[in-house]
């Protein structure tokens, strides 16, 4: 059985006084849960498990678990000499749980009612003699909120996906091992619930290789498609259907929300004709196979306009592709749906074993330290270690506090709290998490800091997250070479009592301890300098409240993690509220169809522009903006910056050197409306653009006037905070001279100015971007060059040495080729060229990492071999693997102009 209930399980009927639970071991009648066939197929796939009268698992024929729960009623009854009276039926039937065996191990259907109950489950599945590992029990339901409700009470979310999902090199072997074949060539994703066969781009792409032999390719089309002129026996799978209604073999289409969209007949519709027109040729010469490429390409064109761009290409270092994938082929729903997040978290959000809450009653007083004391008798520093209050019977706040601690502690990480529930002479009976053996160290220390600082909780469970490759993919990856996968990313899902569910995120600082001691630092020295960069991160968040562009708030938890060589360290992880909403820059295409919506977002863009422009932030648009609240009609009504990343950085420029920041993210937005409407006109862009500059005035003018209203207390705001502090040794974190460069500069603002340079700016990127785009058709494929090249303009905004926006646009104009690319190469220059940009800005010769490249392909390496040495051989460069892969992908195949040398 499990160690603890939780906080009130149902009460289960008596047991069948005449047969006593007195084996130790639970009884396995029929088959064991996990036997197989001699040809390696599940022997029984319907099972079910009893709790009462004694433990036993029953798998056996038929397999219905009605029947085999009668089967096993009948068993008692023959042992016990005579049928089950009512009260006993119902003992029985209490402790009935339903079992389901497949690939992956044991599938419980969870008791909704009961969460105690399937704890004993798990218990009895894992014991001998029938022993299943820990890691093949699983649950089904994950779409079902009842059965969902039952199993996050317990913290077991993450038994309702394979464990699998955790192991990238697991996942990205699960998805090599559904490669199929069939009668050619083509190799097909199998979906193996339903049965579905999937052709991807990259495999249609893969057609034109057999372009000189007609015959292998004419089988090919045969095998998806009905060709008419094709004499031999064809399967035509796409017109198959199978049993639940799925075709035996599809197109992968993926929408914008990352779900699988089934009407492929377009598709279909045009992969026939090219299959017609090849097989009805009499010759086969240069001219036909040129032409069947032409169409092929034209084909994924118009397929890849309509896909998820990350899955134009089959690509298992792509978080979002792989895990996506994995879930398609599994038949398994995703996590982020359940939760109601954007459409860009699919795929990414990945529950963790935890724990659930329950009672414990513990020896010692109700005090601080040696003293009791009351919340009022409380110095400053003892009520920020405060985690748990209660009321008394005198109706005067009590606290309670583990003896260990002591006031002068300067590690709260290291206190162990408890919430008090009750008191009796000199005994606390505490609420505490009951963790699985699996729940990991920093997962243990998130839930209790959640538990500390929510009396009134249920329950809470942790999801990782790898992160979205559309938020600053430069930096959060920067700790790869740091010994750890990424800079971590945890979503806290809770609920207390009397409220709704609720999230939390919590992401990993980027000058923690894991940077300082790969830097070779000591675990102390490294300490320290964390705790000067906590300062540094608090005091932007003050700066930016005290301005009143206030973020979220923040909390700052330390998890214990391994940092290099060392264990156990109090890694810094910053934790605010998870914000509901898409970010600006992951707003669907089809928004821009809507003129009246576009206008909405352009005002509040332009107010947030204000808000950057006044933090004197280096970067914008780039994830960190979320549209937080919207109207009836969703149309955006309020952007907050989420994370204050970047923030009070180039203080000392001219707020009109900045407008080339804002003037690229609002030449796209403008493009794209202009892109998705029908016949725009020139003077309705002109409204549009004016709400930016409506946004953007009005909400300089505001910070301004507050500014100047009252200089010196702004000015001195800093100074307040930095009284008693030891010097900082890293100067970029002193915040007092930043403060009043920015103060200074923000009184000295004028908004119109700064307009002008961002309408002159404006100009500029729409007539370079509107080059990019030149002999494009396709709206979809327009979409994605724009996004690519505002990118690669958003890194230049700030000129450094011969590195700038101009000549990126002369590196563009000057490439007669760029405009009869297809949009896929053209993304690739693109990439290549952000990617040089980003190389130079750390100080490195992209040349020289182009080299590096060459070197790692000649020896056969891949993208992934390049990211992990390029970062070895050039401590300094944090290339993320996303920018790595662009610029391996494009290196050999762009002209060396796009290097920027």
């Amino acid at each position: 059985m499990a160690e603890k209930q939780t906080q009130n399980p149902k009460k289960q009927p008596e047991t069948i006084p005449d047969l006593k639970p007195v084996q130790k071991q639970p009884e396995v009648i029929g088959s064991h849960p996990l036997a197989r066939t001699q040809d390696g197929r599940i022997l029984n796939p319907t099972g079910v498990l009893f709790l009462n009268p004694r433990p036993a698992v029953i798998y056996d024929q038929p397999p219905i678990h009605f029947f085999l729960s009668t089967a096993y009623k009948d068993r008692l009854t023959r042992q016990l000499g005579r049928p089950l009276n009512n009260r006993e039926e119902e003992a029985v039937d209490a402790g009935r749980v339903d079992l389901f065996t497949n690939e992956d191990g044991v599938v419980i259907r969870p008791d909704t009612t009961d969460p105690a109950k399937n704890l004993k489950a798990i218990e009895v599945l894992k014991k001998p003699p029938i022993n299943i590992p820990d890691e093949q029990i699983h649950y089904c339901g994950a779409g079902n909120p009842k059965a969902r409700s039952a199993v996050e009470k317990t913290g077991d979310v993450y038994r309702f996906y394979p464990l699998d999902i955790h192991d990238e090199a697991k996942v990205k072997k699960f998805i090599e091992t559904s490669k199929t074949r069939l009668n050619t060539e083509t190799t097909y994703l199998h979906e193996r619930f339903k049965g579905s066969r999937y052709l991807t781009p990259d495999e249609v792409r893969g057609f034109t290789k057999d372009l000189d032999d007609w015959e292998k390719l004419v089988k090919r089309f045969a095998e998806v498609a009905k060709i008419t002129r094709q004499p031999q026996p064809q399967q035509a799978l796409y017109e198959q259907r199978k049993t639940g209604g799925t075709r035996q073999v599809d197109f992968l289409l993926v929408d914008e929300n990352l779900q699988i969209n089934p009407d492929t007949g377009k598709l279909y519709a045009e992969f026939k004709e090219i299959g017609e027109y090849v097989a009805k040729q009499t010759s086969w010469g240069e001219k036909q196979k040129r032409k069947t490429k032409n169409k092929l390409m034209k084909l994924l064109r118009n397929w890849m306009s309509e896909n998820h761009p990350a899955f134009n290409q089959d690509n298992p270092q792509n978080p979002v592709w792989r895990n996506n994938t994995y879930l398609f082929l599994r038949g398994v729903g995703d996590e982020a749906t359940y939760l109601k997040m954007e459409s860009e978290y699919r795929g990414l959000v990945i529950p963790r074993p935890g724990g659930y809450i329950g009672e414990k009653t513990r020896h010692g007083d109700i005090l601080l330290g040696a003293q009791k004391k009351t919340v009022n008798q409380l110095t400053d520093t003892e009520q920020t270690h405060i985690k748990t209050i209660t009321e008394s019977q005198s109706n005067t706040q009590t606290i309670v506090i583990d003896p260990e601690f002591h006031p002068q502690e300067q590690q709260p990480e290291s206190v162990k709290t408890y919430q008090l529930t009750g008191e009796l002479e000199g005994r606390v009976k505490v609420r505490q998490w009951s963790f699985t053996e699996k729940t990991r160290q920093e997962t243990k220390d998130l839930l209790n800091e959640v538990l500390a600082t929510h009396p009134r909780l249920e329950y809470a469970f942790v999801c990782d997250v790898a992160e979205s490759q559309s938020r600053r993919d430069m930096l959060v990856h920067d700790t790869i070479h740091f010994g750890q996968p990424q800079r971590q990313v945890h979503i806290t899902v809770l609920k207390e009592e009397g409220k709704h569910e609720q999230k939390l995120l919590t992401r990993q600082l980027k000058w923690g301890i894991p940077y300082w001691i790969h830097e070779g630092k000591n675990p102390e020295e490294a300490l320290k300098l964390q705790r000067e960069y906590l300062e540094n991160v608090e005091d932007r968040i003050a700066a930016l409240n005290k301005l009143g562009l206030h973020t979220p708030k923040t909390h700052i938890y330390h998890l214990h993690q391994q940092a290099g060589e060392e264990r156990n360290q109090p890694v810094a992880h910053a934790t605010r509220e998870f914000i509901d909403g898409p970010a600006t820059n992951r707003i669907a295409k089809e928004q821009y169809r809507n003129t009246d919506y576009v206008r909405r977002l352009l005002k509040q863009k332009g107010k947030a522009a204000a808000r950057n422009l006044a933090a004197r932030r280096t970067s914008f648009d780039d994830g960190d903006e979320i549209i937080a609240e919207r109207t009836r009609k969703g149309y955006p009504k309020k952007i907050v910056l989420a994370d204050p990343t970047a923030t009070f950085r180039e203080v000392e420029k001219p707020p009109a050197t900045h407008a080339p920041l804002y003037a690229c993210h609002l030449a796209q937005d403008l493009l794209k409306w202009e892109i998705m409407t029908e016949n725009p006109g020139p003077q309705e862009k002109q409204t549009l653009a004016a709400q930016y500059y409506v946004g953007f005035t009005g909400e300089t003018k505001k910070i301004r006037k507050k500014i100047r209203q009252n200089t010196g207390e702004y000015e001195t705001y800093m100074d307040q905070r930095y009284e008693g502090r030891i010097p900082q040794q890293i100067p970029d974190w002193d915040m007092k001279s930043r403060w009043k460069k920015t103060i200074k500069s923000i009184a000295q603002t004028k908004p119109r100015t700064t307009q002008r340079e961002i309408e002159q700016e404006t100009e500029k990127h729409t007539e370079i971007f509107r080059h990019t785009l030149r002999g494009l058709k396709d709206e979809g494929e327009k979409i994605l060059v724009l996004e690519a090249v505002t990118r690669a303009y958003a890194i230049n905004w700030m000129p450094k040495g011969d590195l700038n926006q101009e000549k990126l646009g002369e590196t563009l104009k000057a490439d007669a080729q760029f405009t009869q690319l297809p949009a896929e190469e053209r993304i690739k220059r693109l990439n290549l060229m952000r990617a040089s940009s980003w190389i130079k800005r750390v100080g490195y010769e992209p040349e020289k990492i182009a080299q590096d490249a060459e070197e790692i392909r000649r020896k056969g390496g891949d993208a992934r071999d390049f990211t992990e040495e390029v970062n070895i051989r050039r401590p300094k460069l944090h290339l993320s693997p996303h920018m790595a892969a662009e610029f391996y992908e494009a290196v050999n195949q762009a002209p060396e102009k796009y290097l920027l040398g």
